[in-house]
């Protein structure tokens, strides 16, 4: 607390001083404008992709990231879907990293003509 406190003192008091014999290029006043550093979020609305009344039948994407084990999981849900999902053509997709997905393998995915995608990210 007290830090915050003293980077704001600090903030306030040079902004108080004037900027003594600071000259503008060629002469003359010098002026600065205070921005403020926070930034404006915009956040654009998306319309979601339309669901399947049911996944029977389709054709569902199950991705791993690379995380240790996460196969085993795949597997166990897949499994588990199969009880619930009758004739559904499961395709797996390895992702090359844990990281994060790049638009070569999102496009991958896109090109298998999935009707849903199950995968899970980070740790």
């Amino acid at each position: 607390m007290k830090n915050k406190l003293l980077v704001a003192f600090l903030l306030a008091a040079v902004m108080a001083v004037p900027l003594a014999g600071c000259e503008a290029v060629g002469g003359g006043e010098v002026t600065l404008e205070v921005l403020n550093p926070v930034g404006v979020n915009v956040i654009e609305p998306v319309t979601p992709a339309p669901r399947p009344d049911t996944l029977d039948g389709n054709r569902i994407v199950m991705t791993w990231n690379q995380k240790g084990n996460g196969w085993m999981c795949r597997e166990a849900v897949q499994k588990e879907m199969e009880k619930h999902i009758t004739g559904a053509d499961y395709v797996y997709f390895d992702f090359r990293t844990h990281a994060h997905a790049d638009l070569e393998e999102i496009q991958a995915i896109v090109d298998l003509n999935p009707d849903a995608v199950i995968t899970s990210w980070n740790a």
